[in-house]
């Protein structure tokens, strides 16, 4: 485990998890726009109060809990875990952490986030393989509108609203396993703001390999009423996945939730 975080940052982040007024007063005087914290899995980053993602780590000690615990029994020895949608390594270097056995693949196209999930990596100490691009259906280029408004992880291929748009290097999974690129996944975490059936399409007839055990994505909290009208849970129940919800267990209740795709 890394050095805990200095004594400083542990009160600043106390003094913003009680609410207490001042906080940005004192943030401003330290000369901080980033506190270093653990998380209640034990690995440590340098979280942004004005980020939203961030801020619920800050206050909660770990962001979408629900996730990583659906993943961990799928992390044994051997394991291969890609986190599509890293951000800035949250699971990716969770999971590294906790299995050490399992290898580690993040992805993250966003350059400003990017560089954020090298640094999480580098802080613990960790064995992460670290990709900056995009997957999807094809290969080529595709622009990335990137959210700058204090939720990175709105960020997306598909919803010009997001932000500014910007080239970014795009990939099918199933071009980046077969050139050797990376292995093939046994389980995953999906997350990319609406294109999820884009990047599960990429894999081909790889997504119904057995080894590819189980994922974890994110789509409409009322998925379970009408799977169908997901593209991204048809391609899954045809590739011979069973679904599961994962009640957040997070302050963060929105429209969005996240689901277990599973093979029995």
């Amino acid at each position: 485990m890394t050095s805990a975080p200095s004594l400083p940052d542990r009160l600043l982040a106390g003094y913003y998890r009680e609410g207490l007024r001042g906080f940005r007063t004192l943030m401003k005087l330290a000369g901080k726009n980033s506190l270093q914290a653990r998380t209640r899995y034990g690995a440590r980053f340098a979280l942004r109060p004005d980020e939203y993602i961030d801020a619920i780590v800050l206050r909660e000690g770990y962001y979408e809990p629900e996730v990583i615990e659906a993943l961990r029994p799928y992390l044994r020895p051997g394991a291969v875990f890609w986190d599509i949608g890293a951000n800035l390594g949250l699971h990716a270097v969770s999971a590294a952490q906790l299995a050490t056995g399992a290898r580690v693949l993040a992805f993250e196209p966003a350059a400003a986030t990017f560089a954020r999930l090298q640094a999480h990596v580098r802080l613990n100490r960790v064995d992460v393989d670290l990709h900056p691009f995009a997957l999807g259906e094809r290969d080529g280029e595709v622009t990335l509108h990137v959210n700058t408004s204090g939720n990175a992880g709105m960020s997306s291929i598909v919803h010009t609203g997001a932000g500014a748009g910007t080239s970014v290097r795009l990939v099918r999974a199933d071009t980046a396993i077969a050139t050797g690129l990376c292995p093939a996944p046994t389980v995953m975490k999906l997350d990319v703001e609406g294109a999820e059936a884009a990047v599960l399409a990429g894999f081909g007839r790889r997504l119904t390999a057995p080894a590819l055990e189980a994922v974890v994505y994110e789509t409409s909290a009322d998925l379970l009423d009408e799977p169908s009208r997901c593209p991204a849970t048809r391609l899954l129940l045809a590739a011979g996945f069973q679904l599961r919800a994962l009640p957040r267990a997070a302050s963060s209740t929105h429209l969005l939730a996240n689901f277990l795709a599973f093979r029995r």
